[in-house]
């Protein structure tokens, strides 16, 4: 676009709506000590009221009034908005979300509600261990860089931000050139040039600056265990390491290792800790990646007593992959990625967050049928080497949740 934003269209004449995405590149990691969980507040805010729709119920109600679905998240590196609606509406949503985007009233009444919604929220995040844990893991495995800070912010820095903090925020990093948007599904009626023209008269507005430095991963020193006391019928776990990031050869051999792991029932690590020693309800493997680092992880929720036999089977598991991997085994993973991939690429939102995560991390944006391809074609010997690069035991990382004892048997039984 003209003023600098990143304007993406994905056609799908095989459904009857469509989605209207929009990222702004900014999330928890560009803040600062002071305004930890800022991006937050702000996608709260965006939802309250702009000259034109005066209230959240303004907003909601004409939104509902077309059968739409619509959501906004803050993540470490992007804060993310849709719409998603039949595709007669396309003019009308995009009036909406960039009316919400760049016209937002901030009034004091609604910034001091938000605030006491964020901090009911937090509190209830931190009393749900099973979720908390990923807090604990992140702070430990990225410590010494703002990557590992809560998303959600604290209650102390949420208590501190004002609207003076939250202008001065939105108007350094809601940028055009910050601003990713997708448009995917059906607007054949419409036409291409009609969706552009849209677009770029609905977002013209947004201003063309240069933006801040982005950060880095200078200090990242990484925690052996981060441990989080708190009274609680069970020890939730993560083990885990760093792991590439999303331009990396390796991201889809990361991808295809974390399935084998324990990214489904049949998975190494459900089958051994839940199915044949009953130590966990569910217990499964993650990936994740970012710009410039990424980590592979398995999280567990165990009882107290049984924290280190569970950790004892969770690095087995790690070890045998690094050595033992049948060709069946990379082939029902194969089929696993790819099947998920497409159920989920039939939904018009997931299909634009698709292509504008590539956007957002790569050069070249690959199709569905290009990523599958890559993903047929990794071989076993990839797997294991990429096992033996990243599953190192001597930077491996600990966050746990639970009572006191939890962090004596973790510590007693890893000299670490």
């Amino acid at each position: 676009m003209a003023n600098g934003a990143n304007l993406l269209l994905v056609p799908r004449k095989d459904t009857e709506a469509i989605t209207l995405l929009v990222q702004v590149g900014v999330g928890s990691r560009n803040e600062s000590d002071e305004i930890a969980g800022i991006s937050h507040f702000l996608e709260h805010l965006l939802f309250d009221g702009t000259k034109k729709r005066p209230t959240a119920e303004t907003i909601s109600r004409e939104l509902d009034s077309l059968g739409a679905e619509y959501n906004a998240y803050p993540l470490e590196d992007i804060t993310g908005y849709h719409i998603k609606a039949a595709s007669e509406h396309f003019e009308k949503i995009a009036d909406i979300l960039s009316d919400m985007l760049i016209n937002s009233n901030f009034e004091e009444k609604e910034i001091e509600k938000e605030r006491r919604v964020i901090i009911e929220e937090i509190k209830m995040r931190e009393d749900i261990p099973v979720s908390h844990v990923h807090n604990i893991f992140a702070e430990g495995i990225y410590a010494g860089t703002t990557l590992g800070r809560r998303i959600g912010g604290f209650i102390k820095t949420i208590e501190s931000i004002d609207k003076e903090k939250l202008l001065d925020y939105k108007n350094k990093h809601y940028l055009a050139e910050n601003f990713r948007i997708c448009v995917c599904g059906n607007y054949s009626v419409l036409g291409e040039n009609s969706v552009i023209k849209i677009i770029e008269r609905k977002f013209s507005s947004l201003k063309a600056k240069n933006l801040p430095i982005a950060p880095d991963l200078t200090g990242l020193q990484p925690k052996k265990i981060n441990f989080l006391e708190k009274k609680s019928n069970q020890a939730n776990l993560i083990v885990g390491f760093l792991g590439p990031k999303y331009d990396s050869k390796d991201r889809l051999i990361v991808a295809l290792l974390s399935i084998i792991l324990g990214g489904n029932m049949s998975s190494r690590m459900f089958q051994e800790i839940r199915e044949k020693q009953g130590l966990a309800y569910d217990v499964r493997s993650y990936f994740e990646n970012f710009a410039d680092i990424g980590a592979i992880y398995t999280q567990a929720g165990v009882a107290i007593g049984k924290t280190a036999k569970a950790l004892k089977s969770i690095t087995r598991q790690y070890e045998k992959v690094k050595i033992d991997l049948s060709e069946e085994e990379l082939q029902r993973a194969k089929s696993y990625l790819i099947g998920q991939a497409k159920i989920g690429l039939e939904d018009s939102y997931e299909l634009a967050e698709f292509f504008i995560k590539q956007r957002r991390y790569i050069e070249k944006v690959l199709t569905p049928a290009e990523l599958f391809a890559k993903i047929s074609k990794v071989t076993r010997p990839e797997i294991i080497a990429t096992a033996n690069k990243y599953l190192d035991f001597g930077k491996m990382s600990i966050a746990a949740i639970g009572p006191e004892s939890v962090r004596e048997d973790i510590e007693k039984n890893y000299q670490i």
